[in-house]
């Protein structure tokens, strides 16, 4: 997956002013900006006084783009559904616990590995402070 875009509107409309919160992932972003990163929706007023970025004169809190756990450890779609149904914004189905549960678990087991290739004698490690015996591989060449 190389880009993912959740939001969570006020109507289905999904207009600009109507955006509660928007959840952004670019694996290559093409700007200066996190790749995964969050946008709420809000006044603040004084943003102004303390934006020094490109030429617009004013800035909205929604145009912040948050950082949030970076490319493995990113918000998920379970991550917006739970904060839906915790917020009580919308009436959940019945097993819908069990569900966010599991497709969590899946898409956790997928980033842990994907983490231990890209670190795997801090990896190594961690399994021998647990007892594990870890042995690096054998490579004759």
């Amino acid at each position: 997956m190389t880009q993912t875009t959740m939001s969570l509107y006020t109507s289905q409309d999904m207009a600009d002013d109507q955006l509660i919160v928007g959840i952004d992932y670019a694996r290559n972003p093409g700007n200066q900006f996190p790749g995964a990163h969050l946008h709420v929706a809000g006044r603040r007023d004084d943003l102004d006084a303390v934006y020094l970025g490109d030429e617009r004169k004013t800035r909205k809190l929604r145009d912040l783009h948050f950082p949030v756990g970076g490319k493995r450890f990113r918000p998920t779609l379970e991550d917006l559904v739970e904060f839906m149904v915790t917020e009580e914004m919308v009436d959940p189905r019945p097993g819908w616990e069990q569900v966010v549960k599991d497709h969590r678990a899946h898409w956790e087991a997928i980033q842990v590995k994907a983490a231990v290739r890209r670190n795997q004698e801090d990896a190594a490690d961690t399994l021998r402070e647990a007892g594990w015996v870890v042995d690096p591989p054998d490579f004759d060449l």
